[in-house]
């Protein structure tokens, strides 16, 4: 299986790219792939725009099968950057998540033993609460259905996408994970989550 991590957006709350912010005194790109990489992942795609694209090749340079895609029309919206991905992931099931989505190696390995688990599914979407998160997993003919759509419709969006498919060919799945529905928005949310503060102030979908 593969890994998509999404980092082509703004990041104006954060007032960098997301993926360069330091955590515990690293970039955070490097968390998020060491947790990638403990769940025994094949290929990690980072999309990103181009003005990230050098710095993130050079902190990505010693990790085995890190790719480094360029979304160079980022303003197209993130439907665009999962579309470049899909392009890159040539067949199997796509893990998929915005790069400020804290990622943690056992939830990971948790969602592949579940997608083992379930035949002929589309999508897969891990829940904590009953508030749904990332990162999602989807199957490569959905993607490549994904791959046809115009990324700037306004139903181009990918929750609402999964939300579309019948019934039978989604699932979502209850992790004991807090971290599934957070978004590291601000450098506020940054702190918190480095002094392991309760997921519950941080912000959630």
């Amino acid at each position: 299986m593969n890994f998509l991590i999404l980092a082509a957006g703004r990041s104006q709350r954060m007032g960098s790219n997301k993926a360069l912010m330091l955590f515990r005194k690293k970039p955070w790109i490097e968390y998020q792939i060491q947790q990638i990489m403990g769940a025994d992942f094949n290929c990690i795609f980072i999309v990103t725009a181009p003005e990230s694209a050098e710095s993130l090749e050079e902190i990505t340079k010693n990790f085995k099968n890190v790719q480094i895609c360029i979304n160079r029309n980022p303003e197209r919206g993130p439907f665009s950057s999962l579309q470049i991905g899909f392009n890159e992931n040539e067949t199997g099931p796509l893990f998929v998540s915005p790069v400020d989505t804290p990622l943690n190696s056992s939830t990971l390995l948790t969602l592949k033993m579940t997608w083992e688990n379930h035949k002929n599914i589309d999508a897969l979407v891990p829940s904590f609460h009953n508030y749904k998160g990332h990162p999602v997993v989807l199957s490569h003919p959905f993607q490549q259905r994904l791959k046809a759509l115009n990324a700037e419709a306004p139903e181009s969006r990918l929750d609402f996408c999964i939300h579309t498919l019948p019934e039978k060919n989604r699932i979502t799945v209850s992790i004991d994970d807090p971290l599934i529905p957070v978004n590291l928005n601000s450098p506020e949310d940054v702190v918190a989550l480095e002094k392991l503060t309760s997921p519950i102030s941080l912000r959630l979908n």
